[in-house]
């Protein structure tokens, strides 16, 4: 049984590919069950604007410690976490013939800054097919609702995904994604609108496969079949596959993971121009509090740029009245940089009176960790500097 539908004729591939791509009875029956579910999603709308609220309210009594609160987010952050027009056109990096040009503008204005984020590539075969399903909407009328659906999804969301605003010469053209931000502060990453895109042009563009195939099925041959699939597979294909960049876990955070005392931990050189990434994944090995991870234009970040020098006895006074018991002073982080101060200031870490050298852990990958315990009375900070934190976890 099974070699006799593997040697069916090319009819039958055409209705494997249709349940493949795009069921339309199932889709239509659906549609239907949405239209006959108003109230449902009434009252799910309800739902969701009281979670909202309830959020809202909980984020204005949110620790500022915690650098995440409603009040307290930058839009220069999310103009990072924002796409591009060139995400979704040029293929992706990792393309090994194709992929030239988005590494040429990698880290650009024009392209974006995170590879993960950023490859939004939509692909030439599915615009076309998702174009060819627009033309033939009308003559396929069952599913004229659907692709109609999928087209204003796909602009509405490609514009909601992009920069906040957009200038030339002096003239400043606003996107939806600056206004969005006024109203909904706690969401960042609108680059993830572009999923949603991808989303919509994929169904656009099996609709339009389908329909190729339903006026052509007496002139369609596998040849066609396999040239199709040939080319998705060249387009978006990740070929020759590499290796996933691995490497070993410091053993200072093994050793900090099996200290008993729910401590409070800190990482030097303190991340006060942006979130250390590292210092947040080596969290999930120690589980220990971390003073780290402030973001810029907050007020917890304002505090960490005041403790920022290390050698300063204040500074480690203030550690100690944070609660802060070690410190992990990564020495190629202020070696790397070859700027004199820095370079200085490692020097004088080891001589504070308030800090105490416990052990030094050698590591090929990141350099010398140096723990260093604090041992300097607690001193409260100064006023200037918290005086407008009114919810800070110091004060608990």
């Amino acid at each position: 049984m099974q070699e006799m539908v593997i040697h069916q004729d090319f009819l039958s591939e055409d209705a494997l590919l249709y349940e493949l791509f795009f069921s339309g009875k199932k889709l239509n029956s659906f549609l239907i069950t949405l239209k006959n579910t108003k109230f449902l999603i009434f009252f799910l709308t309800l739902f969701l604007l009281f979670n909202y609220c309830l959020f809202i309210y909980r984020s204005t009594h949110i620790q500022a410690a915690q650098g995440w609160g409603l009040n307290f987010r930058d839009i220069k952050e999310i103009s990072t976490q924002t796409a591009r027009l060139l995400s979704y056109i040029i293929p992706p990096y990792h393309h090994p013939i194709l992929g030239g040009a988005a590494r040429i503008l990698m880290g650009s204005t024009l392209y974006g800054y995170i590879i993960s984020e950023h490859t939004l590539y939509l692909g030439f075969l599915p615009l076309i097919l998702g174009f060819l399903a627009f033309r033939r909407r009308k003559r396929f009328r069952e599913y004229k609702f659907i692709i109609e659906l999928c087209i204003f999804c796909f602009v509405f969301f490609l514009i909601c995904s992009l920069h906040p605003y957009f200038s030339i010469s002096r003239i400043t053209f606003l996107f939806p994604s600056y206004f969005l931000f006024k109203v909904f502060p706690h969401i960042r990453a609108y680059v993830r609108f572009g999923i949603l895109v991808i989303f919509s042009l994929s169904i656009l563009g099996g609709l339009g496969f389908y329909f190729m195939v339903k006026e052509r099925r007496k002139n369609i041959t596998r040849l066609f079949f396999y040239l199709i699939f040939a080319f998705v597979i060249f387009e978006f294909g990740f070929f020759p596959p590499q290796s996933i960049y691995t490497f070993r876990i410091p053993q200072v955070y093994y050793w900090l993971k099996d200290v008993p005392d729910n401590i409070v931990v800190a990482e030097y050189p303190l991340d006060v121009e942006s979130p250390n990434e590292f210092y947040r994944f080596y969290q999930t090995i120690h589980h220990k509090p971390l003073i780290n991870g402030t973001l810029p234009g907050t007020y917890p970040n304002r505090v960490a740029k005041s403790l920022f020098k290390l050698s300063e006895h204040a500074t480690v006074s203030v550690l100690s009245w944070m609660g802060v018991r070690y410190v992990l002073v990564h020495q190629d982080d202020y070696l790397k940089t070859e700027l004199v101060e820095w370079i200085d200031e490692l020097n004088k870490i080891e001589k504070n009176p308030g800090l105490k050298l416990v052990k030094n852990f050698p590591s090929q990958e990141v350099g010398q960790i140096d723990v260093y315990e604090v041992v300097a009375e607690p001193l409260l900070p100064k006023e200037e500097v918290y005086k407008d934190i009114e919810t800070s976890i110091y004060k608990q």
